[in-house]
């Protein structure tokens, strides 16, 4: 018999929290699709043929939203995007600066599945993402 769960709101009480923290760097996002516990930023260098730590790490939302955030690090959405759609939001455990990224301002994604890396094409250069996975 599996031992009964001494709290059964805590997880709905912790998806709360977790979109209240969200709203206050992103108000206009509706409600978290997805999350990935940790997961670190790196940036490709062309230069060095190389990805570099970008100084990011945390946990990774992906949110619906019901607006377009407009800001995307140093990205920024044409004005005529639509203004609902999706957004990748890591809360940032290295400094105050999270990362918020539309992916309306992704233009191509790649998977390197054994890696656990998720690669992302923006205007600024190419991103990547590793997952931790337990």
């Amino acid at each position: 018999m599996p031992p009964e769960n001494p709290n059964p709101n805590a997880e709905s009480d912790t998806k709360s929290l977790n979109l209240r923290v969200l709203r206050r760097i992103v108000p206009s996002i509706d409600e978290i699709i997805m999350i990935a516990p940790f997961v670190v930023l790196y940036s490709f260098s062309s230069e060095g043929q190389a990805w570099d730590s970008a100084e990011c790490e945390g946990a990774l939302f992906l949110c619906s939203t019901k607006g377009s955030a407009k800001n995307v690090g140093n990205d920024t959405i044409p004005a005529g995007e639509t203004s609902s759609g999706y957004t990748t939001v890591v809360l940032n455990r290295k400094s105050l600066s999270n990362l918020i990224l539309p992916l309306a301002a992704v233009s191509g994604v790649d998977f390197d599945p054994q890696k656990k890396f998720i690669m992302l094409e923006v205007a600024s250069g190419v991103a990547g993402f590793w997952v931790y996975e337990d």
